[in-house]
């Protein structure tokens, strides 16, 4: 009996992992709070190079209930974090946004979101990013901690001085996430499928937010970025038969 081994036609199945960094919150550090009674809004918008386009504006719109003058709002950026931290009696959402120059719009929704979309034109308030995703595929978001449950949102807008699109992506941020709570960071996935967005390759501006205000609620993001893994196809059935070329076949010589 002669035995001899089938070779192996090698197949190589790669899956590249490339990335486009929207923010790591390393740079444009900034510390605010916002306490007292009523409505109040923080804008704020730091420069930072880890940042795509350069510019990161934040926003916060806070109300404070009469009942308690110590409540309070702190939005923090440093060191790899996005912190915003909600107090009793205190209700507020933020809005982080990418592809902006300025807050110079009429009017805002709860988050600030819907004219910042709706606005066409106004240059002192827009930088266009854009941004070429069409080699992208998703968006992922790390949350490294976050107490209470509510909803996170990605919205693009795509080119904007042209054939405006609008297309946004929910996911329902859990509570009890991070060290507190003796669990590791979640990393959030928005496939662009989601979005109901044809074309991403020129996406003019990017809004992060949280469309619905919490009370008493304490997040913390530290990284933003799209992911694509792509693989190299390969027909099924050759991955089938190469599945039995690990077995030694027998071939019997009379």
């Amino acid at each position: 009996m002669n035995i001899k081994l089938i070779p192996l036609i090698p197949l190589i199945v790669s899956s590249g992992h490339s990335a486009i960094l929207i923010d790591n919150f390393e740079d444009g550090d900034f510390t605010n709070t916002l306490s007292g009674l009523g409505s109040q809004t923080l804008s704020q918008s730091p420069a930072s190079s880890n940042t795509v386009g350069g510019q990161r504006l934040v926003r916060a719109n806070t109300s404070f209930e009469a009942a308690n003058t110590s409540a309070s709002n702190q939005t923090d950026i440093g060191a790899g974090n996005f912190t915003w931290s909600v107090s009793a009696d205190t209700t507020s959402n933020f809005a982080l946004l990418y592809g902006f120059s300025g807050f110079a719009l009429p009017g805002n929704d709860s988050s600030g979101v819907n004219d910042w979309i709706n606005t066409v034109g106004t240059p002192a308030s827009y930088s266009d990013l854009n941004l070429d995703l069409s080699n992208e595929s998703d968006f992922n978001i790390t949350i490294d901690s976050a107490d209470v449950a509510g909803p996170l949102r990605i919205t693009l807008i795509s080119d904007r001085t042209g054939a405006l699109a609008v297309g946004s992506s929910t996911v329902t941020v859990g509570g009890g996430i991070g060290g507190t709570f003796g669990s590791p960071p979640i990393t959030f996935n928005f496939p662009f499928s989601d979005f109901g967005l044809t074309d991403f390759s020129d996406i003019d501006q990017i809004i992060v937010d949280s469309p619905v205000g919490l009370d008493s609620a304490d997040w913390s993001l530290t990284n933003i970025e799209t992911v694509t893994v792509t693989q190299v196809p390969e027909p099924s059935s050759l991955a089938f038969a190469l599945l039995g070329s690990l077995l030694m076949v027998g071939r019997r010589r009379r």
